[in-house]
């Protein structure tokens, strides 16, 4: 009886609200895990959704002679979704952070894709289980390379040093595959265009250049002034093109009225519908319009 009581108050407790289930799942289950079931239903969502469009439009005799356009262009819609949660599952990085190993998975899996995309003689699923391999692959991987330094130091390499106190290491660089060219390029992306001002320099393992300056060409910071009373804090953009933001208004301490922001913009003459951006930073209100007006105001009940 005791064993039955607590399933139905675990049941009743994941009714109240659909968001606590997953996050229940989160904390049971391995995140690699949970992105292959995730994965799995979206597939089959998805499949459905395009049956259950093909069989309409055929009893609708919309394309009863371009039954291969088609099979075409559903292929595509499944396909490219199903790439883009198997891109989002793998991570939110950008495509110049990648990692040798993610940008090889990437690659693989959009040409998997284009496959049975473009050839109606293969099947669908002849795409989907591979990409859906690559994904487990992915997770894989990555967890191994969290928990093993060795792992992690053997599929993505590790940091060399090009600029050492200064001076360029020439042997490191051809090793590299780099050019001074390609160096020097590299610096200025990173806003260092006299190259007698760098430290050192290291190239990192997704192919980006860390800079270090030189002490004495290094600025000046409030520390080094030994100025000391300010505080930096995020900027908290409350109304983004005519919307309230509602989640972050729960990041905001003390709690913000959303009536004081309507009081705001009604001082300027304004609507929560006419403003582009509403980005506040402490009391401090950074204000556009959709007309191109810029207001920097106080926030303020008065």
């Amino acid at each position: 009886m005791q064993y039955t009581s607590a399933r139905r108050t675990f049941f009743a407790a994941n009714a109240i609200s659909h968001r606590r289930f997953p996050f229940r799942l989160r904390a049971t289950f391995h995140p690699a895990t949970l992105n292959a079931t995730y994965l799995l239903c979206f597939f089959l969502i998805i499949t459905h959704i395009g049956r259950k469009i093909k069989r309409i439009a055929h009893n609708l005799i919309l394309i009863k002679d371009n039954s291969d356009m088609l099979n075409v262009f559903l292929r595509a819609i499944i396909l490219y979704f199903f790439l883009l949660v198997a891109m989002r599952l793998m991570g939110k990085r950008q495509m110049s952070e990648f990692q040798p190993f993610e940008f090889a998975i990437t690659l693989v899996a959009a040409d998997l894709a284009c496959i049975p995309m473009s050839d109606n003689t293969i099947p669908i699923i002849y795409g989907i289980i591979p990409i859906f391999t690559l994904v487990i692959l992915h997770n894989i991987l990555t967890f191994a390379a969290i928990k093993s330094h060795r792992f992690r130091k053997l599929i993505n390499g590790k940091p060399v040093i090009l600029i050492d106190d200064g001076k360029i290491d020439c042997d490191i660089l051809k090793k590299c595959g780099m050019t001074a060219n390609d160096l020097l390029e590299s610096l200025r992306e990173q806003g260092y265009f006299k190259i007698g001002e760098i430290g050192y320099a290291v190239l990192e393992t997704n192919g980006k250049v860390s800079v270090l300056q030189k002490f004495a060409n290094a600025p000046v910071t409030n520390a080094d002034l030994k100025i000391s009373g300010g505080e930096n804090a995020l900027p908290y953009n409350v109304v983004v093109e005519g919307r309230f933001m509602g989640e972050t208004f729960g990041y905001i301490n003390p709690p913000l009225e959303k009536d004081l922001i309507v009081k705001t913009l009604e001082k300027e003459n304004m609507r929560v519908r006419d403003v582009f951006l509403f980005s506040l930073d402490g009391n401090e209100a950074f204000i556009q319009s959709y007309d191109g007006r810029v207001v920097n105001t106080i926030l303020s009940d008065k």
